[in-house]
This record gives C-alpha cells, sequence and structure tokens, in this order.
C-alpha cells in the first residue's frame, strides 16, 4: 500500500469510482473477523459481537450504575461469549472441551451471583412465595409446624 491508500500498481481513476468493468482492487480482499470467532479486543469480531449483544442482554436484567456492576457484567457476558465459542468449537479444537466450556459458564455464573442483589426483575412468584412465608412465620416456625408440635403435645 502506498501512502495514498491505494495499491502498489495502481491509479485512482481520474472522474471518481472505478472504471465500469473493472472491480476495485480492494474487492475480495480478506478481514480477518470474518469466519473466524476472532478475538475479545478485535470489536468487530463474532466473538466480541456476541459478548456485547449478551452484555446488552444482561444490563436489561440488572440493574449497572456503579463501574464495578458494569464490570462484572461485561466480564460475565465475555464469559458467557468465550462458553457460545467453545460450544460450537468441540470436536473441531482439541483445545475446546466440554469440560472447559462449563469451566467458562460457571465463571460466568460466579459473577452474576455477586450481581444479584441488583438484578431489577422480581418475580412475582417470588414475592407471593415470600409474603406467604412472612405470613405463615410465628417465631421462626410455619403454623403448619406449630400445629403438629400441639397436637403431640396435648398427648
Amino acid at each position: 500500500m502506498s501512502a495514498d491508500g491505494l495499491k502498489d500498481g495502481l491509479k485512482a481513476p481520474r472522474k471518481g469510482g472505478w472504471p465500469k468493468g473493472r472491480p476495485s482492487p480492494y474487492r475480495g480482499t480478506h478481514m480477518p473477523w470474518r469466519k473466524t470467532w476472532g478475538v475479545l479486543a478485535d470489536r468487530r469480531s463474532k466473538l466480541a459481537r456476541l459478548a456485547d449483544q449478551i452484555e446488552a442482554e444482561l444490563t436489561e436484567a440488572y440493574n449497572a450504575t456503579s463501574p464495578l456492576t458494569a464490570r462484572r457484567l461485561r466480564t460475565a457476558a465475555a464469559y458467557a461469549a468465550l462458553a457460545t465459542m467453545v460450544v460450537s468449537r468441540i470436536g473441531l479444537d482439541p483445545k475446546c472441551t466440554p469440560r472447559r466450556c462449563t469451566a467458562l459458564q460457571a465463571a460466568s455464573d460466579r459473577q452474576l451471583a455477586a450481581l444479584e442483589p441488583y438484578r431489577r426483575d422480581v418475580k412475582p412468584l417470588d414475592l407471593a412465595r415470600d409474603l406467604a412465608r412472612a405470613l405463615n412465620d410465628r417465631n421462626g416456625h410455619s403454623t403448619a409446624r406449630a400445629g403438629r408440635r400441639s397436637a403431640k403435645a396435648s398427648r
């Protein structure tokens, strides 16, 4: 490549655009992020785009207001993307094994477990169960247990 951005030995046409019937010298050049997973550092790679997509999904589910929670979400998304990559490469790459996939998914889950208090979506079933438990608990025991104990005590 020369200083003007053209491949060596080629001149740019005078009226702009390439001549009709003659393909651009840049057509068909190899793009390293195509057809491979690539690396997380290259934002155009398949792996980095998947990590961004997972991060966006996690951001909807978690309240990442502080830099620490945002960093943990990014890390969890990166681990999840790597686990997806390993699953797709099992049998093709000797280093991609089910054990490695499980380890990456576990690392992602550990990051998300630390963010559980920041979870946005509280399920209605959990709220109903917690409310029922709070109403039934008396001195740390449910009413069903207390009833059985009092029946045993009366014998």
